[in-house]
């Protein structure tokens, strides 16, 4: 038998070694791409079935049981450096609708509407704007076009039966009394998307 020199016997082993490596390394990028591979085609599944349920989920959400929603006016100017923001909170069950008045100045004259979006977004996060309401009815076929006056971002349908959180929260800010305005029982966005027109959203 032929003796090994040093460097054969160093090299062998670390050969070896390599060999080994490349082999373990070769069967996990193996079951790497299989795994790729495998969810490849979960999502290209996913992707087939999201229209199906993006259409159920506009079907379900036009037809959902409300407790009531909170309207928000585009800020209308007054005067010289002087706006008012309209905020209407609308209960279900009473058919009343009462309207907020809150008067700003230009710097501040947005600042309402992020209040009232952040109030709805933390005591719902999952709660629906009017703009995404519009989205899901013309997903179904019924082309719906909010007021003009009306900002659809910071306006939502709201399920929380106890809307004397609302109602508090816009007494707290508003230093006028609302007015109320009785427009009838709505259940659902279907009904309030028929009677957009009988908002109390003033003109600017």
């Amino acid at each position: 038998m032929p003796k090994l020199n040093v460097l054969e016997v160093i090299a062998l082993p670390v050969l070896g070694y390599l060999a080994i490596q490349v082999f373990t390394m070769n069967g996990t990028l193996s079951t790497v791409s299989t795994k790729v591979e495998n969810t490849e085609q979960r999502v290209d599944k996913l992707a087939d079935a999201l229209p199906g349920i993006q259409a159920r989920v506009a079907s379900e959400a036009l037809k959902r049981p409300i407790a009531g929603f909170i309207a928000t006016a585009n800020p209308v100017k007054v005067g010289e450096n002087a706006w008012t923001t309209d905020i209407s909170l609308y209960d279900a069950k009473s058919g009343e609708l009462k309207t907020y008045t809150f008067a700003t100045d230009e710097r501040m004259k947005d600042a309402i509407n992020f209040a009232v979006s952040g109030k709805v977004k933390t005591a719902n996060p999952s709660a629906y704007s009017f703009a995404e309401m519009a989205e899901f009815s013309n997903e179904q076929g019924t082309a719906i076009d909010l007021p003009g006056t009306l900002n659809g971002q910071a306006s939502f349908l709201i399920k929380d039966k106890n809307l004397k959180s609302y109602e508090e929260y816009l007494k707290g800010m508003s230093k006028n009394a609302p007015q109320t305005k009785d427009i009838g029982q709505m259940a659902n966005w279907q009904d309030v998307e028929h009677n957009l027109k009988n908002l109390y959203v003033p003109e600017g």
